[in-house]
């Protein structure tokens, strides 16, 4: 991050590298050793050959703070639906005692988190054309809106493929000769996936234009 800022900061172009790939061009140039003389010369060798490599481009400082905020907001979800379960199973009186005013000061604090959301999205002007624009799909509500903003920055300069392979709902051919194997989602952007699911659901079944192409597949 802070080369990259660095970058920025000096206006160099750079482009900002996948770890797994660099290694797999690695394995593609039979180079096994790993050094940092290896991985500078490796890391050159990649920008010079690589194709239709994407220029890193930072993102505004609202959209910092939005995914900061959000995923700050997953966090302290995650905790309380961890507290939550603790709960189900706790005996003690003290335990429980602590576990409910535990799962009381997650609950304030992602309220607030999600009204300071709800706040950074109606007070910025180009976040918030991006979320009336996504919200305008039957099926996608604050929190989705809020999630593919702040995790796929890059939606508007995307092609339709590349959006679904990077948010990892690409199917995958798998075919050799006469054989075509089933298709299967792979890797991609977990938190935007997993919004996604829960807004195809509701899709599935309200939004008339995905109706039929759900039923269709």
């Amino acid at each position: 991050r802070h080369v990259l800022e660095a970058c920025v900061a000096l206006a160099v172009a750079c482009h900002r590298a996948h770890g797994s790939r660099v290694r797999f061009f690695a394995r593609y140039l039979g180079i096994s050793a790993k050094t940092d003389t290896i991985d500078a010369r490796l890391l050159a060798r990649y920008g010079l050959t690589a194709e239709r490599l994407r220029l890193y481009v930072p993102p505004s400082a609202q959209e910092q703070t939005l995914k900061d905020l959000k995923a700050r907001r997953d966090e302290i979800q995650a905790m309380m639906i961890a507290e939550g379960n603790r709960l189900e199973h706790a005996r003690n009186a003290i335990v429980l005692r602590s576990l409910k005013q535990h799962l009381a000061a997650l609950k304030r604090a992602f309220e607030a988190l999600e009204t300071e959301i709800g706040e950074l999205l109606r007070s910025c002007p180009a976040l918030a054309r991006k979320a009336h624009l996504l919200q305008s799909l039957k099926g996608i509500g604050p929190v989705t809106a809020a999630t593919l903003i702040a995790c796929m920055p890059e939606l508007g300069t995307l092609s339709k493929g590349e959006a679904a392979r990077l948010a990892g709902l690409a199917p995958m051919n798998r075919d050799s000769g006469k054989l075509s194997a089933p298709r299967h989602v792979e890797a991609g952007r977990a938190a935007v996936r997993r919004s996604l699911y829960m807004a195809a659901v509701v899709a599935m079944q309200f939004n008339p234009l995905l109706r039929p192409f759900a039923a269709r597949l």
